[in-house]
């Protein structure tokens, strides 16, 4: 590689840092204070490589130990301080987007493209969420790791090929225990021995996957002996409970197209998408064009020897396949999900505004300085979204006003800083965005929480136990065996809106099921009431 070529990553990798160091000064936010703050593993006093993170979610599916051990080591050189966790977030998003550079050159970009592929990668809007996000370090790691074992697979004329393949297997072996997504990662190397220039028959191509191939099954086995199972339990999730087979074509040609849409078009991206809008005939038929034309395309450089971008294109949809909904994952879509997928992506836009083979014309190089200024911008202006949990959730009910759990999450961030009543236009108060969500889906998963919260604000601030009688309630039709609103009604005994009798009924209730001494406690001290109420002359 030339000096200029070396200048390349490291230019990228400036890039990166420049555009999102202000996220180094967020706080830990949402999954960060289970996944990090509060998370045994991190802390040292629960396992790594034996245990799922959190210890306590199981159900989640989460098997990521390399990730959790580089939480530790920050936690143990700095403590619970946000500052080093976001820093080696924005560090390793530097190294990712350097790497992209060297990969876009193997595939056989030229020294411009894979220049422009590397700041397009560093600067895309959709990336703050696994930069400023503490809990995207799974993504970053995963996407170094995934991304030096295709350096390290090579081409299948390289020199010293099995050493560079053990190589790559370990490699992608650390990507696949950073996050699960990077398990399809050997189609990949596949697909590219059978497409590079003086390709391999199938059977060689198959032999050259043979360590990769058993480190895939050895990391599939190891986290079926941790977690006793593969995927997460979606069965709590309303929309991703109920999909079927049949349902999941149709859903993973909605979200392959709105993975297009979002990498060519990021302006209006948020932390949380509602299912709602991967249903119904546009999506469909939007996921299924885009879906057409990138079979077109892929056809066309094949047919061209356009091996950069057919090249980039591979790595994207290989690097997708665990998020169109094929199996079971935990949410219909996310921006950190595009963070590897995107790499390839970009590869192929380079590629393709910046040919290998034809000098730079200025309308050409015009253009590329125009879009990594315009993602660069849209960046500035993203990352400190990520800065606290109150801007994240506003900004997520701006995106979608009709998010229920958007919505609820927002109530939250305000119900835990006494914000209840309206403060302005922008900031309505906990109230009305329990309410909101309620009313948007009033069988939601959230909804017994949103009643409980709103049955306690009606009986503590407002002084209304008829209202709060309500709320309460309600929670308890949607979750039965919620202990708190069996206290919080049972409480309400004096006021007349619970009957005695039905009062002993919630508390009996609420000692088989508590799970803690403080609410067993506070059951017991109610019925000693009751019963001290009862033996009181009239």
């Amino acid at each position: 590689m030339t000096q200029a070529h070396w200048s390349h990553p490291l230019l990228a990798a400036l890039a990166a840092v420049l555009v999102l160091w202000t996220s180094v000064d967020g706080e830990f936010i949402y999954d960060d204070r289970s996944y990090v703050q509060k998370n045994p593993s991190v802390q040292g006093t629960r396992g790594i490589f034996d245990e799922a993170s959190p210890p306590d979610r199981e159900d989640l599916g989460l098997y990521r130990p390399l990730t959790i051990l580089t939480y530790r080591w920050t936690y143990q050189l700095r403590g619970l301080d946000p500052f080093a966790f976001h820093l080696l977030n924005v560090l390793l998003h530097g190294v990712v987007s350097a790497l992209v550079v060297l990969v876009a050159l193997s595939l056989g970009a030229g020294s411009s493209a894979a220049l422009l592929a590397g700041l397009l990668f560093a600067v895309h809007p959709v990336h703050v969420e696994s930069v400023a996000w503490i809990v995207g370090r799974a993504e970053l790691l995963a996407a170094a790791f995934a991304l030096l074992a295709l350096l390290a697979h090579g081409r299948p004329g390289d020199r010293r090929s099995l050493p560079r393949l053990l190589l790559a297997a370990l490699l992608y072996g650390m990507a696949a225990i950073s996050k699960e997504t990077a398990l399809p990662l050997p189609a990949l190397f596949f697909f590219l021995d059978l497409g590079a220039r003086g390709a391999l028959p199938a059977r060689r191509a198959v032999l050259r996957l043979a360590p990769a191939a058993l480190v895939c099954g050895l990391v599939v086995l190891l986290r079926w002996r941790v977690l006793g199972r593969f995927s997460p339990d979606v069965g709590a999730d309303p929309f991703l409970g109920a999909l079927t087979a049949g349902d999941r074509p149709g859903i993973a040609l909605a979200v392959l197209g709105r993975t297009i849409r979002t990498l060519l078009l990021p302006w209006k991206l948020s932390i949380y998408y509602d299912p709602r809008q991967f249903v119904g005939f546009l999506p469909l038929a939007a996921g299924a064009a885009l879906a057409l034309g990138l079979a077109f395309l892929l056809w066309l450089l094949r047919r061209r020897g356009r091996g950069a971008a057919l090249g980039g294109l591979l790595l994207f949809l290989v690097a997708m396949l665990p998020f169109l909904h094929l199996v079971p994952i935990g949410a219909i879509f996310a921006d950190r999900f595009l963070y590897l997928p995107s790499s390839g992506f970009l590869i192929a836009g380079a590629a393709l505004v910046l040919p290998a083979r034809s000098s730079v014309r200025p309308w050409r190089a015009l253009l590329a300085l125009l879009l990594v200024a315009a993602c660069s911008t849209q960046t500035l202006r993203r990352a400190p979204v990520f800065q606290n949990g109150v801007v994240l959730w506003e900004d997520a009910v701006a995106a979608d006003p009709q998010a229920a759990f958007a919505l609820f999450q927002l109530g939250g961030i305000y119900h835990d800083a006494e914000m209840f009543e309206y403060q302005s236009e922008s900031r309505r108060g906990a109230v009305y965005y329990f309410s909101e969500s309620l009313r948007v889906a009033p069988d939601n998963p959230w909804a017994a929480d949103a009643h409980l919260k709103l049955g306690e604000y009606a009986a503590g601030k407002v002084g209304d136990p008829a209202r709060a009688a309500r709320h309460y309630r309600e929670a308890l039709q949607r979750a039965p065996r919620c202990v708190e609103a069996m206290l919080d009604l049972a409480a309400l005994w004096p006021s007349g809106h619970v009957a005695r009798e039905e009062a002993r009924r919630l508390l009996q209730a609420a000692l088989a099921l508590a799970p803690g001494d403080t609410q067993r406690e506070a059951a017991r001290q109610l019925l000693a009431e009751l019963d001290a109420a009862g033996r009181e002359p009239p």
